[in-house]
């Protein structure tokens, strides 16, 4: 029944061919009969360390008689004390001879609780049981320091060993490379970044700049090298969120507001490519600043030189956004999620496109509730060392591929992260990470594209990193070429070319929106905003009649897309001269939403009204126009937990919001009857047959001819 109840769930699932169950109070029942069938087990000493899962101890194999085995069903097995006392008696190399490996997860745990660089090797795998896996297999336990006897091997088949060359004709360059970091920034007027792939810091006399500036490449940094999208070595989105993260500690800001990437970071294939992040000045307002990160390969890769490529751009906040840091997760895995299989993941991710070498491979394990995604994440040993950096790049690719694996593949495309949200780095240093991201699409989509939250955390479930979102986009191998075409410029040295000069009066001054919402009344003002909206998400999305976009409906369900999102929203920049997020229809997913960000940004009144709601007072009257004003900011919020919440979380909302719509009809009920019955005098007939299609759901279309009239 349960194997019937998992197949219909589309869970893998299937009986086992044993008829009670071991090392429980059932074995009790059987004892006689095992102890009657083993009768005939005779022990042999050996000079092979035995380590017995009973005691959790090595034990002398003699021991190991019809009463031992007998005692082995019956009782728990003490798989994690019998590794500890292997670990603690030197051995690292863990062999598990099995058709599946099975107990992979349970050793890496056991030796990250006991602090111990130890490794495991299967043998074979499911679907996979040729020569050529046990040859894998062999390989692996070799590299991980096994004295394999590869000439029993090769005899075996009938092959004869060859003498090889010291090393592989690889037709490489091994010119060496100096130390990342080791010039001195101090003696050029810098000073040292301290970070891994930065080297130095500086901030600018005048205007109150910051600049932070570094050289990668292939043979620099090879692990960077091993993350490729359609074969090209392209920087993964990890690390230039890192650098944003870098930058804003550079800058005393708490975390990053917004992250856009704009153009893919491929390595050149000679020499390196220079990097610059530059952190603008502190607004005059809430002290965020404007981030810009620039790369461009250097003389050796592009001799005569190269322009600079801008490949991502944001904002850095003096705030910490998202969760408040040292949450700890109870229980792990959560209760009721289901277990991820991840065999055919970065096979399939490769054929896909996307390539990860072995130092982005560190996915482990991965869960599944709802639309919640668990996983557990480490940062493999061919990854460089994670001092240095806030958090090392490729444990934060590694947390960001359960979002990747969760999305649909699309023919010729690869989903890439394109904004990042409310980041905070509460935690540094970290090796191995919890994952938890929930899905932002909910009933309604977020966005123009796949939305998910993420919280990474240490191994004890205090928070490392948040992110209140992830945008990803679907990028086409043409596009990603394209971009590894571009950076490759021409060999010969340019012009410089006189500076293109602005012609007076070019761009025209933001909307005076300050003065003309000033004499409207709350309910006016969203109004004034919802249309000024629509008529930009019309003239992006070519559409000749904003009335037709409502403002209720997602940006999504309008027809916008990723590209079309930002420009919806440089258009909003220009015409309130306001600074907002790239990620901006992503976080208000609706003409309303924005419209009551844009109103509390340019009035200024949604802050006062707050805290006064908080208090329980009101510094003027109470009058329709503010509790209409209530009531759109109420609207706003709903649309967005409307986006977030799973499904199941909504139903004690919309009981409370029904019970007071109820108790407003009831108490109004007079003054709603007196109001209606005073229209009703005064309408036409077109206008009473709107009110019938209205107020009581019938439709002259579908009324009968001749209704009959009822008394009353």
């Amino acid at each position: 029944a349960v194997v019937a109840d998992a197949g219909a769930q589309g869970l893998r699932a299937r009986v086992i061919d044993v008829d009670y169950a071991s090392h429980g109070p059932q074995v009790d029942l059987i004892t006689d009969e095992l102890t009657r069938v083993l009768a005939g087990v005779r022990p042999a000493a050996t000079d092979i360390a035995f380590y017995s899962a009973v005691t959790g101890t090595r034990i002398d194999t003699t021991g190991l008689d019809t009463d031992y085995w007998v005692t082995n069903l019956r009782q728990p097995v003490r798989f994690a004390d019998t590794v500890e006392a292997l670990l603690a008696d030197g051995h690292r190399v863990f062999v598990e001879a099995s058709p599946h490996p099975v107990l992979t997860l349970g050793l890496q745990e056991t030796f990250e609780a006991a602090d111990v660089d130890a490794v495991t090797v299967s043998t074979l795998r499911r679907d996979e049981g040729g020569l050529a896996r046990l040859a894998r297999s062999l390989g692996d336990a070799f590299g991980a320091g096994c004295a394999v006897r590869w000439a029993r091997w090769f005899t075996a088949p009938g092959a004869a060993a060859l003498d090889l060359p010291t090393y592989a004709f690889q037709r490489r360059r091994y010119w060496l490379e100096p130390p990342v970091g080791s010039q001195d920034a101090t003696a050029l007027g810098l000073a040292p970044a301290g970070h891994p792939l930065l080297g130095a810091a500086t901030e600018l006399a005048d205007g109150g700049v910051r600049l932070l500036t570094g050289r990668i490449g292939r043979h620099s940094h090879p692990w960077l090298a091993q993350h490729t999208l359609f074969g090209a070595p392209v920087v993964p989105a990890s690390v230039l969120t890192e650098w944003a993260l870098r930058a804003a500690d550079e800058a005393g800001c708490a975390g990053v507001d917004d992250l856009m990437f704009e153009t893919p970071l491929v390595l050149p294939e000679a020499g390196s490519a220079q990097v610059q992040i530059v952190v603008g000045p502190a607004d005059d307002g809430a002290g965020r600043r404007d981030l810009h990160i620039y790369a461009r390969p250097d003389e050796d890769a592009a001799p005569g030189g190269a322009p600079w490529t801008r490949h991502a751009s944001g904002q850095l906040t003096t705030e910490a956004t998202g969760p408040t840091a040292g949450t700890t997760v109870s229980t792990w895995p959560p209760a009721g999620a289901d277990p991820v299989d991840l065999d055919a993941f970065y096979d399939e991710a490769a054929a896909s496109g996307v390539g990860y070498g072995p130092a982005f491979k560190g996915l482990r394990a991965m869960w599944r509730r709802d639309s919640d995604l668990f996983a557990e994440v480490t940062l493999p040993q061919e990854a460089s060392e994670a001092d240095g950096f806030g958090i090392h790049p490729a444990l934060l690719d590694a947390a960001l591929q359960p979002a990747l694996l969760a999305e649909p593949a699309e023919a010729d495309h690869v989903w890439l992260p394109f904004t990042l949200t409310g980041v905070s780095l509460w935690a540094t240093g970290a090796t191995s990470a919890r994952v938890h991201l929930s899905s932002l699409d909910g009933q309604q989509d977020a966005g123009p594209g796949r939305t998910w939250r993420i919280t990474v955390s240490d191994l004890t479930g205090a928070e490392v990193l948040t992110c209140e979102g992830l945008v990803l986009v679907a990028a086409g191998a043409r596009q990603l070429r394209a971009a590894g075409t571009a950076a490759t410029p021409p060999r010969s040295r340019t012009v410089p070319q006189t500076p293109a000069r602005r012609t007076a009066a070019n761009h025209r001054p933001p909307t005076d929106w300050t003065g003309r919402l000033a004499p409207l009344s709350a309910a006016e003002q969203l109004g004034v905003l919802i249309d000024s909206v629509r008529t930009h998400a019309a003239e992006v999305l070519g559409r000749t009649d904003p009335d037709a976009l409502r403002g209720d409906a997602t940006f999504k369900q309008l027809g916008l897309d990723s590209l079309t999102a930002v420009e919806l929203r440089n258009r909003l920049v220009a015409d309130t001269g306001l600074r907002l997020p790239t990620a901006l229809v992503f976080r208000y997913p609706t003409p309303a939403a924005i419209a009551g960000h844009l109103r509390e940004r340019l009035t200024g009144q949604d802050t006062a009204d707050e805290s006064e709601r908080q208090a329980g007072t009101r510094s003027g009257p109470l009058t329709a126009d503010t509790v209409l004003s209530d009531l759109t900011r109420m609207e706003n919020d709903l649309t967005a937990i409307a986006a977030q919440l799973p499904h199941g979380d909504t139903g004690e909302i919309t009981t409370r919001l029904e019970a007071l719509l109820a108790r407003w009809r009831s108490t109004n009920a007079e003054a709603d009857g007196d109001s209606a019955a005073h229209r009703l005098k005064a309408a036409s007939a077109d206008q009473i047959f709107d009110f019938i299609d209205n107020e009581l759901g019938v439709s002259r279309d579908t009324a009968p001819a001749n209704p009959t009239p009822k008394a009353g």
